[in-house]
């Protein structure tokens, strides 16, 4: 069970509303798109995580963020105005917002995949492609696992290592090579358990039956109205220019006339769905305990 109130509607809604995100993270790149993507992914990694959502925005994301910013001018020389020269490379502010933008975009999208992580499950990517593309989503959910498996059997060979052999003082280089190879051992023969295993329970043998304990109420369509009509008007304000951004070879920002606010205001929303709804919980958790 994924954490967070989003994690109990309908396992399609949950992906479409992170697919959004991600997409319109990922394709929005004015300056108050970005902004409002970083907010709304930091506030909601914090209320679902604690301190860990934090320490994963300050040692992961905000880090990305300023290399980003930092190294793109040195190679990126594009721009009209220039703020210092060295060693015959131009250093333009262009390139440094450029940089800076993007990588806050970067950043933003690193902390939704941090979001989704936590709050879908491998069960609920198996519901909502396992009918359709049953092979595509078993691979994907098994890719998704290695990460944190692989790093969870190099914590427990090196506590084994250390248990046995005491921290090395000298050779470090050639210790982590011994361990990433009894990694690399495990892991080999792990596959071929898994896919024996695979092969016995009858995988390939036939179109397979899938049963997901999911029902889609009146709460999920609701929720699916709202992110389709917050989506058409940002679509609407994006193809009417009002979302454009260019930062080279000049900065050029598009300025919202009249009803294309509503794309601003509706972006706004669309961050902050997923903390709206875990306030809106907490409220109503609140209201019930104050009756008691």
């Amino acid at each position: 069970m994924g954490k967070g109130v989003l994690a109990t509607y309908h396992p399609a809604v949950t992906f479409g509303c992170f697919l959004l995100l991600l997409l319109l993270g990922m394709c929005l790149s004015h300056p108050f798109f970005v902004v409002c993507s970083l907010l709304g992914a930091v506030s909601y990694a914090v209320c679902l995580t604690g301190k860990a959502g934090l320490s994963f925005a300050l040692k992961a994301a905000l880090p990305v963020a300023l290399l980003t910013a930092v190294f793109n001018p040195v190679f990126n020389h594009q721009g009209v105005t220039v703020l210092f020269t060295w060693h015959d490379h131009a250093y333009t502010k262009e390139a440094m917002v450029f940089g800076l933008v993007y990588g806050l975009l970067f950043a933003a999208v690193l902390l939704w995949c941090y979001c989704y992580g936590q709050v879908m499950t491998s069960e609920k990517l198996l519901a909502v492609f396992g009918n359709r593309l049953p092979r595509t989503a078993l691979l994907f959910v098994m890719t998704l696992r290695l990460i944190p498996r692989y790093r969870r059997r190099t914590r427990e060979v090196a506590e084994a290592a250390e248990g046995l052999y005491g921290t090395p003082e000298a050779g470090k280089l050639r210790e982590s090579a011994r361990r990433f190879s009894i990694v690399l051992t495990w892991a080999m023969e792990s596959a071929v358990v898994q896919a024996d295993s695979m092969q016995a329970r009858g995988y390939g043998k036939g179109r397979r039956s899938h049963y997901a304990p999911y029902i889609f109420r009146q709460r999920d369509g609701i929720l699916s109205a709202a992110l389709l009509a917050l989506f058409g008007i940002i679509l609407a304000g994006w193809l009417q220019g009002a979302c454009k951004a260019v930062y080279l070879p000049e900065i050029i920002l598009a300025v919202p006339v009249g009803w294309q606010y509503l794309a601003y205001a509706a972006y706004v929303c669309l961050c902050f769905i997923p903390l709206a709804l875990e306030g809106k919980e907490a409220l109503a958790w609140r209201r019930r305990l104050s009756k008691a």
